[in-house]
């Protein structure tokens, strides 16, 4: 079994990104970004402008979880910020029903 590494940027220190993402880049092999509106769950954190300020510093693959209340807002403006989509899964939640029974939105951005 092959192991990858995937660190969360929610728990970064915002002053010092930049070199922190040096150091993942050099060890990571993706890094993990989770958006949260404070609807679909209490918490709020990072968004698609963080990722349109990040992606020039990282050429790692993305790993997008979105806890929204509604994905579609989302999707564009990751996309847009991320510059590619290499996969995505859809979801559902109770306002809006999605295609599959799972309850956030993935999906996989890598630099082109």
């Amino acid at each position: 079994m092959e192991y990858k590494i995937s660190p969360s940027l929610m728990c970064m220190s915002l002053i010092d990104i930049k070199q922190q993402l040096e150091v993942l880049n050099r060890r990571a092999d993706m890094l993990h970004i989770d958006i949260m509106d404070g609807h679909y769950v209490k918490n709020i954190t990072l968004s698609p402008f963080f990722i349109e300020q990040i992606r020039p510093h990282t050429p790692l693959v993305l790993d997008v979880h979105m806890m929204v209340e509604n994905p579609a807002d989302f999707i564009e403006p990751i996309a847009l910020a991320a510059r590619w989509v290499k996969k995505s899964a859809w979801c559902s939640t109770p306002r809006h029903r999605w295609n599959t029974s799972s309850t956030t939105f993935i999906c996989w951005i890598k630099s082109p």
